[in-house]
């Protein structure tokens, strides 16, 4: 079901007042946070304007490396650098885009062709997108291109050069990312659609690296870029992982080189679980990264990110599939950090991903999505004792006025915003009535008492029924139904009441119908039960009635689609066996199990 939160119709009387605070702050921040692609026209304006072409920047200040030899010595477990060539033949280093690349400046003492290092070199001029590397080839080599490359980035960065520019699709991956997880992307869905066009247009079948102009992909990078995309509906190949698969079963962080960073296999761990079909790569991908995982969890790895071993303990315990998407807002809100370092050769901090204002925006947000909730569980309370389902003998149902709450903060956490009220009281009212209806049957002791149940479906007469449990819960069945018409037509214009009504008391036969069967073939001892176990699990019946309060346009012919539609059959069928998985063992010890798989 496709949720538009603002696009819900004015009729149903939905106060906007309690948003505007939470709209002016991501007003506030939007340019500030989307400003960070780089207009090239701009750059090269400013270049021409930098210095006088006549004097060299750097023939004043030649790069002292010195002092970073011991740094990188001690990196390398002792090796000199001068030794780097017993390990490493220097022919990768003019051949091969390799990580050692980004750190040229402190390998002057091999017996580099430097000239061969421009075969290298990116289309923007720089050496792996390092301005240090790109200084020290230019030294070299004089190269006109690694010099405009340096220009340009000390121009853009107000002469702070940084450890590697340009970061774009770095940046802008990790800022979406961000903003998704933290539950406030509903106010930037312009942005990040315009970020992720910019994104694709980068995309390749070898994935994609930090940087619009970097040669070299990384699998963190790729990892995060393919979820995004996917969950947003691009098309995008898992085989974009294989290059990154090494003999031995493993995973490496750089084609070719043996590193593993955790927050690389937590992206790489988040990426696999959007896999389809027949995928192989990313069900390998999963396992690898699932294990590496737990084994870092075990063994209390420590991490630069403050917050990221607990990010790793709530994903693994919290799988994608399995995680409402509120529950998930409100656990990254927790582990969000303004002040995270991040560590290339230098450390840095990236001040448009770690926000001290998204921070604040998440939980302004998630605090107004919560201030409307006690008034609509007021609405629920006095709505169960109008009903008087308490009057119903305690012997013929287990439930009670507790799950009331249960019921309605699990629909809470997937349609939060405040104009889904209507969805929120609908959903718990029939999921409540449903349940009684259920423990009810689960006691029914003659088909006698199942036949007078089918008679009154076929005309919602409550005058079959004998017994005052069954009249009262489907009296309130059709009180809830004529509602729940009411509020729908206001919203579908395209509807007409007579319809929605004939569709709400159809969906709704339909589920009762399948309750009722499912309690003869209890009694006669019927097995085999799927056709109709995918009805009474009543999934589509929540779907059928929630998308008439979503605010997307609906016509009859679509609404016959969705009915009959295979992905609601087979959402239907993967419920029914999740839920008998779950129960089957206490309706064995009872009798009752009608487990199929």
């Amino acid at each position: 079901m496709r949720r538009q939160s603002c696009s819900i119709r004015s009729s149903v009387n939905v106060s906007w007042n309690a948003m505007i605070t939470a709209y002016v702050a991501a007003s506030r921040i939007r340019e500030e946070i989307f400003d960070f692609m780089p207009d090239e026209d701009g750059i090269d304006s400013a270049v021409a304007a930098l210095q006088d072409p006549r004097v060299d920047p750097l023939a004043s200040q030649p790069l002292d490396v010195v002092h970073r030899k011991a740094a990188i010595s001690r990196c390398l477990g002792g090796l000199n650098p001068s030794e780097l060539s017993i390990r490493i033949p220097l022919d990768r280093f003019h051949s091969t885009p390799i990580t050692l690349l980004y750190s040229l400046e402190g390998l002057q003492d091999l017996e580099i062709d430097w000239q061969k290092i421009l075969k290298l070199q990116s289309k923007d001029g720089s050496i792996f997108n390092s301005p240090s590397s790109t200084a020290c080839v230019y030294l070299k080599t004089k190269d006109k291109k690694s010099l405009q490359y340096l220009q340009k980035t000390m121009k853009h960065q107000n002469y702070a050069v940084s450890c590697h520019y340009p970061i774009d699709l770095f940046e802008s991956l990790r800022v979406v990312d961000t903003i998704e997880r933290l539950g406030i992307d509903l106010f930037f869905r312009d942005e990040i659609k315009a970020v992720l066009d910019n994104l694709y247009s980068f995309w390749t079948n070898e994935g994609i690296g930090w940087g619009s102009t970097c040669i070299v992909n990384d699998i963190e990078d790729t990892a995060m870029a393919f979820r995004t995309l996917r969950m947003h509906g691009y098309s995008v190949s898992p085989d974009a992982f294989n290059q990154f698969w090494l003999p031995g079963d493993k995973f490496c962080c750089f084609v070719g080189e043996l590193s593993h960073e955790v927050s690389a296999m937590l992206n790489l761990y988040r990426a696999s679980q959007v896999d389809f079909p027949n995928e192989e790569i990313l069900t390998k991908t999963f396992k690898y990264s699932h294990d590496y995982l737990l084994n870092v969890e075990s063994s209390h790895t420590s991490a630069t990110k403050k917050n990221l071993m607990g990010e790793v303990t709530f994903e693994l315990a919290n799988p994608f599939h399995d995680c409402l998407p509120r529950i998930y807002n409100n656990a990254y809100i927790k582990h969000y950090s303004i002040d995270d370092p991040w560590i290339a050769k230098t450390i840095y901090r990236l001040p448009l991903v770690n926000k001290k204002v998204l921070l604040e925006l998440a939980n302004r947000y998630a605090q107004q999505c919560q201030s409307y909730q006690p008034s609509e569980l007021k609405i629920l309370v006095k709505w169960w004792h109008s009903s008087h389902f308490e009057d119903i003998p305690s012997t013929r149902f287990k439930a009670n006025i507790n799950m009331l709450p249960y019921i309605y903060y699990v629909i809470c956490a997937t349609f939060h915003e405040q104009e889904f009220g209507p969805l929120r009281l609908f959903f718990t009212k029939t999921c409540c009535m449903n349940t009684l209806f259920d423990d009810i049957l689960d006691s029914a002791k003659s088909i006698t008492e199942l036949d007078s149940l089918q008679n009154m479906i076929e005309s919602w007469d409550t005058s079959f029924l004998s017994q005052k449990e069954y009249k009262i819960i489907f009296q309130e069945f059709y009180n809830t139904i004529l509602v729940m018409t009411k509020m729908a037509s206001k919203i579908n214009e395209n509807l007409s009441p007579e319809f929605i009504h004939k569709y709400l008391l159809a969906i709704y036969a339909k589920l009762i119908k399948s309750g009722i069967t499912d309690a003869r073939w209890k009694i006669q001892g019927f097995e085999e039960y799927m056709e109709n176990a995918e009805v009474s699990i009543s999934i589509a019946t929540h779907l059928l009635m929630g998308i008439l309060f979503c605010g997307d346009p609906l016509t009859e012919d679509l609404l016959n689609i969705i009915c009959d539609g295979r992905l609601l059959k087979l959402g239907s069928i993967i419920s029914r066996i999740c839920n008998d998985i779950q129960t089957y063992k206490v309706e064995m010890k009872l009798g009752q199990s009608f487990l199929v798989i």
